[in-house]
């Protein structure tokens, strides 16, 4: 479980929103690199403040569709396992 990780994304409104991804994908360690990346690549159609890796999935845990996420996450039998 700890290739999974969730992102916080702060907004310039304020509302914040989370991110699931495998890993800290450049680094085991820095969460810099990871941060930057999803910064650049992620777009909500609006502005974003920052991109934080949380330290724990709990910090995302009672979003929306969290749970199903998940799931899908890590089960052996998920379609985003054969991509």
């Amino acid at each position: 479980m700890e290739d999974i990780v969730a992102l916080k994304v702060k907004l310039k409104s304020g509302e914040c929103r989370y991110l699931m991804t495998w890993g800290r994908i450049q680094d085991s360690v820095d969460p810099e690199p990871l941060e930057t990346l999803m910064a650049e690549k992620i777009s909500f159609g609006v502005e974003i403040e920052s991109v934080t890796l949380c330290k724990t999935l709990q910090e995302a845990s009672k979003e929306p569709l969290f749970l199903k996420l998940f799931y899908i996450f890590t089960n052996k039998n998920s379609v985003w396992r054969k991509l």
